[in-house]
């Protein structure tokens, strides 16, 4: 019952995509934005709510929902997360600078407290911020890394490359 030039659908379904990448239940959206009675979010909330019913009923995920519900599953099944924690020995994940908080709860869910991770990235290429990509879950990382040759053994460190050997000297 909303009028699509007031609430454009790409838009409504950003602001689900978002709630869900911020793992926040349509229950949850709704009285955030109740609280500060801000109407237009509190329309979308409602949308949001009747979209997860639809979804449920016809027994469905959302791309958001795979990821969202891979967190809850890691964090409240032991024996799932114990599985995957044993199955990769060591996790790679580059272009870290791209992670949104959703994807980074998986990580650190399967990744033993970060003792097998290895990340690699560059904040000024971050280019996901469309799909919620958050650099500064990359930075908080990185500043909290000692670097390689003052960490001691077993402690996280970082080491910058700084020699491209991809591209000629001028670029």
């Amino acid at each position: 019952g909303l009028e699509e030039k007031s609430f454009p659908p790409r838009e409504v379904q950003s602001a689900i995509s978002r709630a869900k990448n911020d793992m926040q239940s349509p229950e949850e959206f709704l009285e955030q934005w109740q609280s500060i009675n801000d109407w237009r979010k509190i329309r979308i909330g409602k949308v949001y709510a009747l979209y997860n019913k639809k979804l449920r009923e016809a027994n469905a995920l959302d791309f958001d929902d795979l990821l969202w519900h891979t967190v809850r599953l890691l964090q409240t099944a032991p024996d799932v997360r114990e599985y995957y924690q044993r199955k990769f020995r060591y996790i790679l994940i580059d272009e870290y600078q791209d992670t949104n908080e959703v994807q980074n709860a998986i990580f650190r869910a399967v990744s033993r407290e970060g003792k097998n991770l290895f990340t690699v990235g560059d904040v000024k290429q971050s280019i996901y911020r469309f799909r919620l990509a958050d650099p500064t879950i990359f930075l908080d990382k990185y500043r909290n890394f000692t670097p390689a040759e003052n960490a001691a053994e077993g402690e996280d460190r970082k080491i910058l490359l700084s020699k491209n050997f991809r591209s000629r000297g001028e670029i």
